[in-house]
C-alpha cells in the first residue's frame, strides 16, 4: 500500500512529527511505501531511508532560495523549538499564503506519488486542504486527532474565528475515520463535534520496541540508588 502522511509540523520537535515519522518508518519496514508532506524552515532537514519527503519551506533564520519559501515561520498551536508563531496571530494574507502553498504541494504529491490513502495529522487546516484535494481524486483519507487541534477549534470558537475550524470540519466530513489517541481525547472531540462521534476510533500511540523494552539485567535498587531514590518506593514516575 502507498500511504501519504500530511503533518502540520516538522518531523522533529513535536509530538505529532515524531508520531508521523515513526509510523512511516514502521510501515515502510512492513513493506509499504510512505511519503510525508510537512513544513520546515531549514534546508538541511532530517532524511529517512525508504521514505519520500516533501517539505514546504517557511522562514526563520535561513533564506532558502528557489523553493518558494514563505516570508513567515510555520505556525503552531502553542510553540515549537523552531517556531513561536501561533495560528491565532496569522493575518488573512498569511492564511492565504499558507493554504496556497500546501494546496499546491498536496496536489503535486497526490499526482506524483499516487497514494492509496492519505493519513493527515491534526484536525486542522492541512487536513481540510488534504480532504479537498483527495475528494477531487477519490482518494480515501483518515485523520489522527492529537488534542492540540481540538484546543485550536475551542480557541477559535471562543474568539469568533473560523479559519482553521472550517477546514477541520471539511476534514471530519470527508474522512472515513477519525483516529483518537486516548479516551480523554475522544470525550473532548465528542463535546466539540458531537454530530461526528460515530466516526471516531481509538488507537493509542505506540512505542518503538527497539528503544523501549524491559531489560531483566537491570536491578531496581541499583537504578533508583543511582538517582538518590529509595528502592522501597511502590511507584516512581519519570518524565522525558
Amino acid at each position: 500500500m502507498k500511504i501519504l502522511f500530511v503533518n502540520h509540523f516538522p518531523l522533529t520537535g513535536s509530538g505529532s512529527g515524531v508520531y508521523t515519522c515513526n509510523l512511516a518508518k514502521s510501515l515502510t519496514a512492513k513493506g509499504h511505501e510512505c511519503a510525508i508532506i510537512f513544513p520546515d524552515n531549514r534546508s538541511e532537514y532530517e532524511k529517512y531511508d525508504g521514505i519520500e519527503l516533501f517539505p514546504v519551506f517557511f522562514k526563520n533564520k535561513e533564506v532558502i532560495e528557489g523553493v518558494g519559501q514563505a516570508e513567515f515561520n510555520f505556525p503552531c498551536f502553542t510553540t515549537h523549538p523552531r517556531s513561536t508563531f501561533s495560528y491565532r496571530d496569522m493575518t488573512d494574507g498569511q492564511w492565504d499564503v499558507y493554504e496556497e502553498m500546501f494546496r499546491k504541494k498536496i496536489n503535486e504529491v497526490l499526482d506524483e506519488f499516487k497514494p492509496d490513502i492519505v493519513h493527515a495529522q491534526h484536525l486542522w487546516a492541512l487536513a481540510g486542504i488534504s480532504a479537498e484535494c483527495c475528494r477531487e481524486r477519490g482518494v480515501p483519507m483518515v485523520v489522527t486527532c492529537h488534542g492540540t487541534d481540538l484546543l485550536g477549534i475551542k480557541d477559535e470558537r471562543e474568539r469568533g474565528a473560523s479559519a482553521g475550524t472550517d477546514l477541520a470540519i471539511e476534514a471530519v466530513e470527508y474522512s472515513h475515520r477519525i483516529i483518537s489517541i486516548s479516551n480523554d481525547n475522544t470525550v473532548f472531540f465528542n463535546d466539540l463535534l458531537p454530530e461526528y462521534k460515530d466516526k471516531v476510533v481509538i488507537i493509542r500511540n505506540g512505542a518503538d520496541g527497539n528503544i523501549f523494552y524491559k531489560d531483566d539485567s537491570i536491578k531496581r535498587e541499583e537504578v533508583l540508588g543511582s538517582l538518590g531514590l529509595d528502592a522501597d518506593y511502590v511507584n516512581v514516575v519519570s518524565f522525558v
